[in-house]
């Protein structure tokens, strides 16, 4: 007598246990110049799921992300114009570096609310929660013309 038969339901669980845990892995992404990537597929990205105190290989990049363009509410504070990146469930925080914030402003309140694609330079940080702390990222841009539409 066997131990543990093959027809035992324990392989069909077990079967299943893993294909849900190959199938949540999460992809790295070949990050290109010229090339422009869904701001939910760069937040969902492999390499940029990065532990506190670790610099993620992207940083310091320059990238195109797209996703809708949504002013930040409120009154403006004093300092870098800044907006959010949306796209599906996720956002990403983009921080105007540019000294002209005054035409920033204008081509923000132009764009809001439209699919747009935003080039600038990729910057990290650290973001605890309760549990965890994992890298959180924002888009610094230097200029109006980083951001781009149809």
């Amino acid at each position: 007598m066997r131990a543990f038969p093959p027809s035992m339901p324990w392989i069909w669980l077990l079967g299943a246990l893993l294909l849900l845990t190959a199938s949540t892995c999460r992809k790295d992404l070949d990050f290109l110049p010229g090339h422009c990537y869904a701001t939910g597929s760069f937040l969902r990205a492999g390499n940029t799921r990065v532990d506190c105190g670790r610099q993620a290989a992207v940083e310091g990049d320059t990238l195109c992300l797209t996703g809708i363009l949504e002013p930040m509410s409120g009154t403006p504070a004093p300092g870098p114009v800044r907006f959010t990146l949306i796209d599906g469930d996720e956002s990403l925080e983009v921080v105007g570096t540019s000294a002209d914030s005054a035409a920033l402003a204008i081509r923000i309140q132009t764009g809001r609310y439209r699919d747009v694609r935003v080039t600038g330079v990729i910057v990290g940080f650290d973001r605890p929660t309760q549990w965890s702390c994992r890298r959180g990222y924002e888009l610094h841009i230097g200029s109006p013309e980083a951001i781009e539409w149809d």
